[in-house]
């Protein structure tokens, strides 16, 4: 008997830890982390060139190596650009996120590319970049 209601104890402290870590974390205003996880050997870099936070244009350009990841600085984010160079031409992404997310949001360029993004977050348009002008696709 003493045995079993061990067993019952630990199954529900297992399913409290499994449900704790699935939980996503809050934060006031949010907060956005960017991590290029792509793995090919060249074309590897991706940047975030385009910041819009408060509906206002911030500041904002980096570069990002495989295994890098950043934080954005600011809260209220509602839109974001992202761009993946290659030999021809760079991939861009445009997101768009809700200012009132309460949630510490990762993004990763395989996310963004799929649209498979959290917190409310949707790619909302896709497009390829050559000599300065984008074509983009239809939806």
């Amino acid at each position: 008997m003493k045995r079993a209601a061990h067993r019952i104890v630990w199954k529900v402290v297992g399913a409290t830890l499994l449900f704790a870590a699935c939980e996503e974390e809050r934060g006031q205003g949010g907060e956005i982390t960017i991590r290029n996880d792509i793995l090919d050997k060249e074309y590897n870099v991706v940047v975030v060139d385009q910041v819009i936070a408060g509906q206002a244009l911030k500041p904002f350009r980096r570069a990002l190596h495989p295994g890098e990841s950043v934080s954005l600085p600011y809260k209220k984010i509602s839109e974001l650009r992202f761009s993946r160079r290659y030999a021809e031409f760079s991939r861009v992404y445009l997101v768009q996120c809700p200012e009132d997310v309460d949630k510490k949001i990762l993004m990763k360029l395989i996310d963004v590319h799929l649209n498979r993004l959290s917190g409310g977050c949707a790619l909302v348009r896709r497009g390829k970049q050559r000599s300065g002008s984008i074509e983009w696709e239809d939806n």
